[in-house]
């Protein structure tokens, strides 16, 4: 029997080709459930699942759950009309957040029942869909350890120079603050820490503004710390006067009562003297960054959850004034610095179909860029988004035809367990949520994406922020109290 959530039509039929056909109508901030007993599951180790999405792209949490009431999970992203696979071992399945487990782990043998829950409603484009649950199998054993050894395309030749760079502004903020970073018993500073260990650049982030954290007075101070150190770095034009995501795009309050065309105005001015600003105090950018993971939007033009956020929506609608707003931006960086290299940065790493679809509707609607920026964050979705990601590489190296950077990244050291990044604790396969797991991961991923000659490197997000608790110090690469963990020496690719 379907469950479903009020708002959401769930139904359940046998499919004319096989298998079960599960009809939803998701409404923005609303789910659909179906769930399923199977006591077979608690003889097996893991299942493998094959299913397509047969109306548009579709983001499922698939759940087992145990006699205790305990429930755990993984992500699966669906592309649109896509046979897709899975395999998934218990092992990566993460608790959900608001469950409990006395022994905070799965246990095999207390497994009742499945269940599938789509979410679109509340990350991508909700509607009605129809999902193909062609075939579920469980099997005994353990699968071979994730992989993340992305295949190598034909791709393009990015530049020279693969950079491993930090996004570290928090750093002094906790030296205001009063914190301290360790290794062992030595007091250090964790840039010359990063730069000893391999690093060589820095993601500078900006908010429009003269004063206060990131921005221009504070943004410059980092800059010239970080610049003699050997991190190169490059500069993030947030366009607005906070933070700015994938999941809001606020204006300035100075710019939000603009119309379109004087709001590209007042970036196009902005742009070219902020960037005129750094050259004048000598400091040289490696590249730009426009946004900050712009999928939806720039500069207070944004699609919320309750606006389609299918490509071909975004495509008429959104990404035309996006658009417009970009190429302000890029016009006055590059009348300041006509040479400049430009990035543009989406947080939908997990989808291949959105991802090559972004990038090429920029380049048609005159966007000069020369990368395109992804996030990545592989705790979130679990092991079927490492998968996707792969292909999201593939598909921009040849459909799209740029050098390709990481803008964020991280993994945890400890599942996280509460505040905005909780539901972050989905572990890889062979990587657990420990120190020691962070490294190995670490040290692959980047092994793995140094062996693409499409993408020019990777940035870490915040592994200077350790004094932040629960919110980000999971993915710090320093412990609760400061102290260096493993990962640090992972960003060295060694003899």
């Amino acid at each position: 029997m379907g469950i479903a959530e009020v708002g959401a039509l769930s139904e359940v039929d046998q499919s004319p080709v096989g298998g079960l056909q599960w009809s939803v109508d998701v409404v923005p901030e609303r789910i659909a459930v179906l769930n399923r007993d199977w006591p077979a599951l608690a003889e097996a180790d893991g299942l493998t699942i094959k299913m397509t999405s047969l109306d548009r792209a579709a983001l499922l949490i698939l759940g087992v759950h145990e006699t205790d009431g305990s429930a755990y999970s993984v992500v699966l992203p669906l592309e649109h009309g896509d046979l897709t696979h899975y395999s998934v071992a218990y092992e990566e399945f993460g608790l959900i957040a608001d469950s409990e487990d006395e022994n905070d782990r799965l246990d095999p043998e207390q497994l009742i029942s499945i269940s599938f829950v789509d979410f679109t409603g509340y990350i991508a484009s909700p509607g009605s869909n129809r999902i193909l649950l062609e075939e579920i199998v469980l099997w005994e054993g353990a699968p071979d350890r994730t992989n993340i050894t992305c295949s190598i395309p034909g791709g393009v030749d990015g530049p020279q120079g693969f950079r491993v760079g930090v996004d570290a502004s928090f750093v002094p903020v906790g030296e205001q603050q009063g914190h301290s970073f360790w290794v062992g018993d030595d007091r250090v500073d964790p840039l010359e820490l990063f730069t000893a260990n391999g690093a060589n650049a820095f993601r500078l982030r900006l908010f429009v503004g003269e004063k206060g954290e990131s921005k221009l007075d504070f943004a410059t101070e980092v800059a010239k710390r970080v610049t003699p150190i050997g991190l190169k770095p490059y500069l993030i034009l947030f366009l607005s006067d906070d933070w700015a995501d994938v999941n809001k795009q606020p204006a300035p309050a100075e710019w939000a009562a603009l119309t379109l065309e004087e709001r590209a105005e007042a970036i196009r001015k902005y742009s070219h003297e902020t960037v005129q600003h750094f050259i004048d105090q000598g400091i040289t950018m490696d590249f730009y960054e426009i946004g900050n993971e712009i999928d939806y939007g720039i500069a207070g033009v944004f699609a919320d959850t309750k606006h389609p956020r299918d490509p071909h929506t975004l495509r008429q609608s959104i990404w035309v004034d996006d658009a417009f707003l970009i190429k302000a931006a890029i016009e006055g960086v590059r009348k300041a610095d006509p040479e400049a290299k430009i990035l543009l940065h989406i947080a939908t790493s997990w989808s291949p179909d959105f991802a090559s679809a972004f990038f090429q509707a920029m380049a048609d609607l005159g966007v000069d860029y020369d990368y395109a920026g992804l996030s990545y964050y592989p705790s979130v979705f679990g092991p079927p988004s490492a998968i996707q990601f792969c292909v999201t590489l593939d598909r921009l190296s040849t459909e799209v035809g740029k050098p390709i950077i990481i803008a964020e990244t991280a993994y945890p050291a400890e599942p996280p367990t509460g505040g905005l990044f909780q539901d972050w604790r989905r572990s890889l396969y062979g990587y657990p949520l420990t120190p020691e797991g962070q490294a190995w991961w670490l040290m692959d991923f980047l092994e793995a994406m140094r062996g693409r000659k499409d993408v020019l490197g990777v940035y870490l997000f915040s592994p200077d922020f350790w004094f932040s608790g629960e919110l980000w110090g999971p993915f710090a690469l320093f412990d609760n109290e400061g102290m260096a963990r493993p990962a640090v020496a992972s960003m060295n690719p060694g003899p």
